[in-house]
């Protein structure tokens, strides 16, 4: 018995999730590792987060505006002729909070910082870099993957919380303001106020708690794949794309995996009603 627990646990090891597993906590427990060089990580985690989350704000912002507005313009269209206006901010919760926000931000992210950290990751391990880190006695995770794992996980989450608020209050305005360009066109009836407290109200614990549970979780995927990637390269520079595309598209992947995962409990609770 021990011994196929012995060769069930190396062929998890040696696969691809057990060593994105195993690369994942061995980031985590860098958390409590030694004061040698943390304020080295700490400027890296100042200039990751500053690439990641401060420089993504105006894409991101720009992304949620043109999709908050849509989405509110076509709820004050289509519900009213369908008897459904009560509902208004269920859908905005679960458009815009639930699904929209998180995963557009990841994908954002994602496309932006994942392939920057595979292909960073990558030439220096084509230059040996690397392995030059490793001959100095200096972990290349705790120096590496250490700082762009937790810059990616606090800025996914500040960048979706800026595209939640920016999709709701913004695309509220535009609604507005396109009500008084095109005549033909009612716009929102209703006051920011009475708006907002209806969003408020539809929003339910579990909204609350995978409105921070998934930003984290994408952006631990994010980290880990792209750095993944990115180490594994071999020596040869033309393999460097090769691993920036296999960390973008495996992250998307994993990201939406999660996501349908995440989905579970609302499905639990439509089963028992």
């Amino acid at each position: 018995m021990a011994s196929v627990l012995t060769w069930i646990g190396s062929v998890s090891r040696r696969s691809y999730l057990g060593q994105l597993l195993e690369l994942g906590v061995k980031s985590s427990l860098c958390v409590f590792g030694g004061k040698a060089n943390r304020k080295q990580n700490f400027q890296q985690m100042v200039g990751q987060t500053y690439f990641t989350g401060v420089e993504a704000i105006p894409l991101v912002a720009f992304l949620a505006l043109v999709l908050g507005s849509a989405t509110i313009l076509q709820a004050v269209t289509v519900m009213p002729k369908i008897g459904a206006t009560d509902y208004f901010g269920n859908v905005m919760v679960v458009v815009i909070v639930r699904e929209i926000g998180p995963l557009f931000t990841a994908f954002l992210v994602a496309g932006r910082t994942g392939s920057a950290l595979s292909t960073f990751l990558g030439n220096m391990k084509v230059q040996q870099e690397i392995d030059a880190l490793t001959a100095m006695g200096v972990d290349p995770v705790r120096f590496l993957v250490f700082p762009a794992f937790v810059a990616t996980i606090v800025s996914l989450f500040c960048l979706t919380v800026v595209f939640n608020l920016t999709a709701i209050i913004g695309g509220f305005f535009v609604v507005q303001i396109l009500g008084v360009v095109i005549p033909d066109f009612a716009g929102m009836q209703l006051p920011l106020a009475l708006y907002m407290d209806r969003i408020i109200s539809s929003m339910g614990i579990m909204d609350g708690v995978l409105a921070i549970l998934k930003p984290l979780f994408f952006g631990a995927i994010i980290a880990l794949v792209s750095c993944y990637h990115g180490i594994s390269v071999s020596n040869d520079i033309r393999d460097v794309p090769k691993a920036t595309t296999k960390g973008v598209v495996n992250s998307f992947v994993f990201i939406v995996l999660c996501d349908s995962i995440m989905a579970i409990p609302f499905l639990a609770q439509l089963e028992i009603l």
